[in-house]
């Protein structure tokens, strides 16, 4: 169509006829159209204004849906391309020649957008005012609760006893002002909202009446969703709010709305479903918003979404690796779209990163330097941008807390609450009463009044953030209600409770991948422990501390650990004290003196029948009890324990204790049954660790199990299968000291290599069980009968389906049994063409040309044989598969016949395109006046021809005519004279040649050309001169001539053989100079050229 257009737009300045004008300025509307939905935006202008052009000054009245739809366009392309000046002035030709207030909305809805692209706010809003004031809609000057609390109740009363899901079938919104109305309000919903304004809410009721009252318009699925953001912050109903979020999504679906999807994925993804999801789950979603924002052209909310991935991706602990380089690409994308409102945001996120990373030069300043961040929240606040400050301060109130500059931030939390407060919905919003409440916490002196000021700060967080987004969303938010409540309990001196709560928000936030407050919380904890001197465990919550900031990326977070708490991470970085063993190194943390063991040692023939015992069971189950019997039997303890890494987490398999022995499944972070300490230490170390006195250890004394049990002896022997950490067993002796020795170490060794084996190769075997099992199942559950047999043709397995449809029979007995035909005849089947069969000779076949009849019944019947083959490359079984494909092959005839008919349909309609091309072509080669070849027509027909008579060095003439006095006569006659005059002598001369390779065109204005092909000067003078005297016959008045009182014609005639010297151009010259003569020697004449 571009093609198409661009070369008709060629030839503009030969069009003069009004109806061929407007033609092909329908022509640039369809191009326009396609260039916007292309994002071919600065072509989609030109093609606005080529339309406008030929559409000419009186557009307005003679063409009106036409014009107005070229300057909606050409408005929402210059805003596209910020061209504001431009866009303006497009947008006040529209409202000056408009007819009605509907359709002046779409170039308010622009104007708005631009606003809001370029931060001008309060712009944004008061030109909807405007508008909206026209159409009778008005909003009170100060706004309260109790208005919003009573338009959003509205919404309620009209549901009624509608279940809200159904909404989704009202009937399509028909009135144009109501239209106008909803499609306004929406454009300023993001400014209300970014501008912390009571006004969105009341927006938001409005558009929601509106579509349930009048039906649902594409604005309507933005509005829905706008109401699910109300519904849970205002009227405190989360589900609600979550299903209006969801009818929004149903409208985009069923109204095929993708240029509205992206605003609708903003506000579900960002705003409502983290109530309910992981905020890991909205992420992918908001990477889809902001590619269909682009594709659409919605710059505005492409960006949202952008903004939006960052945002999600940060408070659900993404790595901050690809988080820095993901907001990196998105800040420069959104700045060279010119969305600097979510730029900015980007920019916040980006540095917040790069300040984790390590790679900002403060990690509590988000923009360079100190004076540089405050002339960017300068910024944000003199355009009224309370969201933005939202994003920026809980970033900063974050980064401040993790990097002890408390007091720099806490005097402006009340500002940040104001900020965070009024824009309701966002992660941003439990987050701050997350770290406000730590802030708080952090640095409360004993003085009553301010604990009590403190403890009432933080009372109220809790509330809101236990009521509002713990209690439906407890996966996203309780590990930071469990974190602040053992932080109070710190500072009340609960101890006891406040170890329960560390370990609890420590367990939550692990479960829940949230490594960042995972981190915090084992940092937390080691400073608790560290107040109550108990360094040894606050060791290791701060190498885990350490560890979690490592694993997410904070670079920067893990550098102030090292320099702050040296003494409680020396164990990652400094080498123990190890002594060697033949295949585990042992850490020894007893103190000196002889190791004796008051048990029996186990000898030589205990060793074998324990090996033996272990390495010939296959059972898991079975094997597990086995070896924990064994070992805890011979060991000299009266507790053995076996750990297992199983799907990704640690588990408690088996275990005995006193005599009494149990198969078990219990993860290792829900008990506490175990020192989690020496179990950690193992796990990162993969090396046995001994203590033959727990009274004399220094490094594990804190550990609260040891504390509680105070066992005499431990060891811990990690399992190795290849290297990779398998499992642990654990022995404890609760008696004596040094129940353990080199000598029993050495065997439990042996013992543990032999258990890595064997449990690994009964992991398999329970692996190909479960898989066996799962196949079956899979098997069963296929919709078509399955069959196998074995290379003798007896049955080895039947799936569900097959042993209901043919019962236990062999594959020779199958023709027997039912009557087996070639589908669609009588003939018999032949047996040993059956797909089973032939498979059991080495054939992969597919048939379905087989039909089984049961009496009047034909069922047709498709099926599928494949061998299967053993080592030796011998045939063991054959695989059949077959079904019902009755009504297939009915659906097959119905779509042969139907693409019998569309072949036809093709055909007929490739005819009516192929002629309208042809019409396309006759319109584009045609004068639209005279219905004679164009000047188009004439320089492709001369060039052709000059080619051919170079090749054929035969004479081509030209002759180049022009009307006497024409302007004169246009001048008397009038334009439609003048146009009846052009038609007559058109026709006239285009009577006079006969030969088909002659060619009459207009050539411009009043002029035109005669090409004559294989003829000499003299040929052509006689044609001439019969032209001169058939327009002289017509007898046309013509009043204003000097030469006749009717219309006579001047001729120029040039003639030449072609060669490579000269060109077709040279042609027309000499045959213009001719022309020019003929005016000068007295007009109504023909002269021939002098070359």
């Amino acid at each position: 169509i571009f093609e198409i257009i661009n070369q008709l737009n060629y030839g503009t300045s030969l069009i003069t006829a009004k109806p061929e004008l407007d033609e092909l300025a329908k022509f640039n509307l369809v191009a326009c159209r396609k260039a916007r939905n292309a994002t071919a935006y600065r072509a989609g202008r030109e093609y606005a204004k080529i339309g406008l052009s030929l559409l000419g000054e009186n557009a307005w009245s003679r063409q009106y849906e036409m014009t107005l739809e070229f300057y909606d366009l050409g408005t929402e392309l210059a805003a596209l391309c910020g061209d504001f000046e431009d866009m303006e002035e497009l947008i006040e030709i529209v409202i000056a020649n408009t007819r009605s207030l509907p359709e002046q909305m779409n170039v308010y809805r622009i104007r708005i957008q631009s606003y809001n692209t370029r931060h001008q706010l309060t712009k944004a809003i008061a030109t909807a005012e405007q508008f909206l004031q026209q159409l009778g809609v008005t909003f009170p000057q100060k706004l309260t609760q109790d208005n919003i609390k009573e338009a959003v109740s509205e919404i309620y009363l009209l549901v009624g006893d509608r279940k809200i899901e159904n909404l989704v079938d009202l009937p399509i919104m028909q009135d144009r002002e109501k239209i106008a109305i909803v499609e306004i309000v929406n454009s300023i919903m993001s400014s209300a909202y970014l501008s912390g304004s009571l006004l969105f809410q009341l927006l938001v009721a409005l558009s929601v009446k509106l579509s349930i009252q009048y039906g649902n318009t594409g604005a309507s699925a933005f509005a829905y969703s706008c109401y699910g953001i109300l519904a849970c912050s205002v009227l405190q109903d989360i589900d609600v709010g979550v299903k209006f979020g969801q009818l929004g999504l149903q409208v985009v679906s069923k109204l095929d709305l993708k240029v509205v999807k992206p605003l609708v994925i903003h506000i579900v993804m960002l705003y409502l479903l983290h109530y309910k999801s992981h905020i890991r789950e909205t992420v992918s979603p908001l990477q889809e918003g902001y590619r269909i924002g682009l594709e659409v052209g919605s710059l505005e909310f492409a960006g949202y979404n952008a903004y939006g991935f960052c945002l999600q991706s940060f408070w659900s602990s993404q790595p901050l690796g690809a988080l820095e380089q993901a907001a990196h690409n998105y800040f420069d994308g959104l700045v060279q779209l010119n969305q600097l409102v979510a730029a900015s945001w980007c920019r916040s996120c980006w540095q917040t990163t790069l300040n984790l990373l390590g790679i900002g030069k403060d990690p509590t300043i988000l923009s360079g330097n100190a004076e540089e961040e405050a002339e960017f929240i300068s910024q944000m606040v003199s355009t009224n941008e309370s969201l933005g400050l939202a994003f920026f301060y809980v970033y900063k109130m974050m980064l401040c807390y993790l990097f002890e500059e408390i007091e720099s931030i806490q005097e402006y939390v009340e500002e940040i609450k104001g900020y965070v407060l009024a824009s309701p919905g966002l992660v941003s919003q439990p987050i701050f009463y997350f770290y406000d409440s730590l802030i708080a916490l952090a640095n409360v002196s004993k003085s009553k009044k301010e604990v009590s000021e403190v403890m009432e700060r933080v009372e109220e967080n809790q509330r809101q953030l236990k009521q509002q987004w713990a209690e439906s969303a407890p996966m996203n938010y309780q590990h930071k209600v469990d974190l602040v409540e053992a932080e109070k309990c710190r500072v009340l001196g609960k101890k006891s409770e406040a170890i329960e709560l560390y370990d609890k928000a420590i367990s939550a936030a692990q479960e829940n991948k949230y490594i960042q407050e995972e981190a915090l919380a084992n940092e937390l904890a080691a400073k608790f422990y560290l107040g109550c001197a108990k360094e040894k465990v606050a060791s290791i919550y701060m190498q885990e501390a350490y560890y979690c900031y490592a694993s997410w990326g904070a670079k920067a977070k893990t550098n102030q650990l090292e320099e702050k708490y040296p003494q409680l991470l020396a164990p990652i970085f400094q080498s123990e004290k190890y002594s060697s063993h033949p295949s585990h190194t042992k850490i020894q943390t007893s103190c000196g003196g002889q190791v004796t063991t008051t048990s029996s040692n186990l000898d030589l023939a205990s060793v074998i029948k324990a090996s033996q015992a272990i390495s010939e069971e296959i059972e898991l189950e079975v094997l597990l009890s086995k070896m924990t019997r064994i070992v805890a039997e011979n060991a000299g303890s009266n507790k053995c324990v076996l750990l297992l890494y199983n799907s990704g987490s640690w588990e408690i398999v088996s275990q005995w204790v006193d005599g009494n022995y149990s198969l078990c499944s219990i993860p290792i972070d829900r008990t506490n049954i175990l020192p989690s300490s020496i179990i950690n230490t193992v796990k990162r170390t993969q090396q046995t660790l001994l203590i033959n006195n727990i009274e004399q250890d220094k490094m594990f004394a804190r550990d609260l199990y040891l504390i509680e049990n105070q066992p005499k002896s431990i060891c811990c022997t990690p399992i190795l299968n290849q290297a990779k950490l398998i499992g642990l067993l654990y022995l404890e002796n609760s008696l004596t000291v040094e129940a353990f020795t080199d000598k029993r170490l050495e065997i439990l060794n042996l013992l543990s290599s032999q258990a890595a084996i064997s449990i690994q190769n009964a992991k398999f075997y329970a692996q190909v069980r479960e898989n066996e099992s799962k196949l079956r199942q899979f098997l069963d559950a296929m919709p078509v009968a399955v069959g196998i047999v074995d290379a003798s043709g007896h049955p080895y397995y039947t799936n569900h389906i097959a042993r209901e449809l043919l019962g236990n029979i062999t594959s020779s007995e199958v023709s027997q049994v039912y009557q087996i035909y070639q589908a669609g005849t009588e003939e018999k089947y032949p047996e040993a063409n059956l797909p089973i069969v032939r498979a059991l000779h080495g054939e992969t076949v597919r048939d379905d040309n087989i039909e089984i009849h049961q009496g009047d019944r034909r069922i047709a019947i498709e099926a599928f044989g494949t061998p299967v083959y053993d080592k030796q490359g011998k045939i063991k079984y054959a695989i059949t598969t077959f079904q019902d494909i009755t009504e297939r092959k009915q659906a097959e005839k119905i779509l042969s016949d139907y693409n019998q008919t569309l072949q036809q349909q093709v055909a007929q309609r490739t005819a009516q395109l192929e002629q309208a091309n042809q019409e396309l072509l006759r319109i584009a080669n045609l004068d639209g006046l005279t219905q004679i070849p164009n000047r188009r027509s004439f320089d492709q027909y001369l060039a052709v021809e000059w080619r051919r008579h170079l090749r054929e060095q035969q004479f081509l003439s030209l002759i180049m005519i022009d009307i006497d006095y024409f302007k004169r006569y246009n001048d008397h006659y009038g334009h439609q004279g003048g146009d009846d005059c052009l038609i007559r002598v058109a026709q006239a001369i285009s009577q006079v040649p006969q030969r088909p390779t002659d060619l009459v065109a207009r050539y411009g204005g009043e002029e035109f050309a005669v090409i004559l092909s294989n003829t000499n000067i003299e040929g052509a003078f006689t044609i001439a001169e019969f032209i001169r005297q058939a327009i002289a016959s017509l007898f046309i008045p013509h009043a204003q001539s000097e030469v006749s009182q009717f219309v006579t014609l001047s001729l120029g005639v040039a003639s030449i053989i072609p060669n490579f010297e000269d060109t077709a151009e040279d042609l027309i010259g000499l045959a213009d100079e001719a022309l020019y003569e003929a005016k000068r020697q007295g007009r109504d004449r023909v002269i021939c050229s002098r070359n």
